[in-house]
């Protein structure tokens, strides 16, 4: 993470009381895939209000809270939301690092274990 400091915003675009989008993911198993409950939270307070609302359904779950950048009015379920998202807390389970392990032999064939 990096700070710098900064004088007084003057943003393009302000949002007053923007949408908020909660994603709970579970997965039963190691061998199953990620399930997903996604909700739109409309007309909250603040995000401390969001925050709290997350915990109380969290039920264990793995948590993600976005604001949305845009505003969209509420629609079907069955209805896309396109806002842009900006995450506020956690990540997507699904989104695994890549990495490799390459193991360090010495010069006599012999594995180092640290």
């Amino acid at each position: 993470m990096r700070v710098v400091a900064t004088v007084h915003a003057e943003p393009r675009q302000s949002i007053g009381s923007p949408s908020f989008r909660v994603h709970f993911w579970e997965r039963t198993s190691a061998e199953r895939a990620w399930n997903l409950d996604a909700f739109v939270l409309i007309g909250a307070r603040d995000v401390g209000e969001v925050l709290r609302w997350a915990e109380e359904h969290a039920r264990g779950r793995h948590l993600e809270i976005f604001v949305e950048g845009d505003e969209q009015p509420a629609s079907r379920f069955d209805v896309p939301r396109t806002a842009a998202l900006l995450r506020l807390l956690g990540s997507d389970p699904n989104e695994v690092a890549s990495t490799a392990t390459v193991p360090f032999v010495r010069a006599e064939g012999k594995p180092h274990r640290p």
